[in-house]
């Protein structure tokens, strides 16, 4: 019996560091000895009589599943948090990608209202387009019938001024393109 309890405390300090699905396999274990033990008890009632130490054994695994259920609770309880957390973080993450587009989206139709456009973007800077939106278009084109030229991405560098995301909504918007077949950009 002296033996038993020795595993008994070596099992106990080692659920310390058991993870969820260890924890539960040692409740299971738990309450598989503690069942055996009862059964051999309840048959035999003469041995605790006989071997007192089956008493504190029996105890010492109603002790380890006390504290097996308890980590194992415990773990439960951290990994539902965690799960709580993370949910609520990529809820937030969302809602501040949601809110950051809601406000591009009013500063783009703010732009387009102000140039008199119904379609592209702002430029990112003075020479350059974001990728969804390669075509470049001048401005100030002193024709009637044009806002100013566009041009594709491999042409001649110019400075910006609206970015469109094809050659149709740079013609809808009144741009066109060069009379003359403009040079290619130079590689850098």
């Amino acid at each position: 019996m002296i033996l038993f309890k020795k595993i008994t405390d070596e099992n106990l300090e080692k659920i310390n560091n058991f993870q969820e699905i260890e924890l539960l396999k040692a409740v299971n274990t738990y309450n598989k000895a503690a069942l055996i033990i009862s059964e051999y008890l309840y048959n035999c009632p003469d041995l605790l009589e006989q071997y007192p130490e089956i008493s504190e054994s029996f105890r010492e695994i109603r002790m380890g599943i006390e504290e097996a259920e308890k980590r194992y609770n415990i773990k439960i309880n951290q990994r539902k948090k965690n799960q709580e957390e993370q949910t609520n973080q990529k809820l937030y993450e969302e809602d501040q990608k949601r809110q950051e587009a809601a406000t591009y989206e009013q500063y783009l139709q703010q732009e387009r209202r102000n140039r008199g456009l119904r379609y592209g973007v702002p430029p990112m800077d003075k020479y350059s387009c974001p990728v969804e939106f390669p075509i470049r278009a001048t401005a100030n084109l002193a024709e009637p019938d044009s806002r100013g030229i566009y041009y594709y991405p491999d042409e001649r560098d110019v400075e910006v001024y609206w970015c469109f995301s094809s050659r149709e909504e740079a013609e809808a918007d009144n741009f066109r393109r060069p009379y003359k077949t403009p040079p290619k950009r130079h590689a850098t």
